[in-house]
């Protein structure tokens, strides 16, 4: 004598891990449960319809939780469905330097270099860590001349202006701001 029994049906923390037959019983088996502090859960198992019951298909998979590297920032931490997004640092270009340093959840700021406006010199060039220094040209004083003009590279050169020598010459041309004596 044959006796039949009622088909097994797998709860909702487990999976078909063998289906039931004419001559066996569903085997149930029960789902992995990610550690959502190391890992996320990347399959979702399906749920179908069985025996007037419902269960997963196959068993959950995890996987362990990606790290940046140190090129990288965290842009998205991860959760129990999704890994963490990481995402390359910019660089900053020969036109820019670094205004701020990237940290493990944001990226770096990079920032154009500054041009010495009209007036202004550079003292320190653009780096990859600093802005350009500017300084204003300076403005030569009574009795002295610009011998040299403040350029965007260097400050003005001022000279002291020539005298014309007493009782022999005269200065058809004072000394000013921009020009030495001229002595005839």
């Amino acid at each position: 004598d044959r006796v039949c029994s009622s088909v097994t049906v797998c709860d909702r923390n487990s999976y078909v891990k063998t289906g039931a037959t004419p001559t066996r019983d569903t085997e149930c088996a029960s789902l992995t449960s990610c550690d959502f502090g190391k890992e996320w859960q990347v399959f979702f198992p399906e749920l179908y319809e069985y025996f007037g019951g419902s269960a997963y298909t196959e068993d959950v998979r995890c996987n362990a939780i990606t790290h940046c590297t140190e090129s990288e920032f965290l842009y998205k931490p991860s959760g129990p469905y999704h890994d963490n997004v990481c995402i390359t640092q910019t660089v900053c270009t020969e036109d820019q330097f670094q205004a701020r340093d990237a940290t493990l959840t944001s990226d770096r700021v990079c920032e154009e270099c500054t041009v010495c406006p009209e007036g202004h010199f550079e003292i320190a060039s653009c780096s990859g860590e600093a802005d350009t220094l500017c300084a204003g040209c300076s403005v030569c004083a009574t009795g002295t001349f610009a011998s040299t003009a403040c350029s965007v590279d260097a400050d003005t050169t001022c000279s002291v202006c020539d005298a014309c020598e007493e009782f022999v010459t005269y200065a058809s041309r004072p000394c000013d701001e921009v020009s030495n004596t001229e002595c005839t």
